[in-house]
């Protein structure tokens, strides 16, 4: 599928079909094949400016690392994603992964301040463009 991809132009869809094998490798075991996918993904996501792209790659690059045991790699990865990822809205992913990439480095700290921080990026405020239907809410709830 990569491939059709690439044929037909659509560097966003071979970019994202990179990064779910990626993703498909590293749970295999192939973590060299995960790396590999990954940083290319991420090198095109960055070539056609695909911000949401590059999250979703660097995560799965910061995954790879922790993988490969280069905790202060993944751990820098996965606070860059971050640095993508927030000012658009998008850190519950990146924050989450950096969680997880702290706990396998065995700093719960900054495992659980990153962990709360995902929380956080998932809280919908009343009026804003993620605000759950009013059906969502609890009777209680503001909003």
């Amino acid at each position: 599928m990569v491939e059709e991809a690439a044929e037909r132009g659509d560097q966003w869809a071979e970019a994202m079909l990179m990064t779910l094998q990626a993703l498909l490798a590293l749970w295999g075991g192939r973590i060299d094949e995960a790396a590999r996918r990954a940083g290319e993904a991420q090198r095109i996501f960055r070539v056609i400016g695909d911000r949401y792209g590059e999250i979703q790659a660097a995560t799965t690059i910061a995954r790879t690392l922790a993988a490969q045991g280069l905790s202060v790699d993944a751990l820098r990865t996965a606070e860059e994603a971050v640095g993508l990822a927030t000012p658009i809205g998008q850190g519950t992913l990146a924050q989450s992964v950096t969680a997880s990439v702290a706990m396998y480095a065995g700093q719960s700290s900054r495992a659980i301040a990153h962990a709360h921080l995902a929380l956080d990026a998932l809280t919908c405020r009343p009026g804003s463009a993620t605000t759950p239907p009013s059906r969502w809410r609890s009777p209680t709830s503001a909003g």
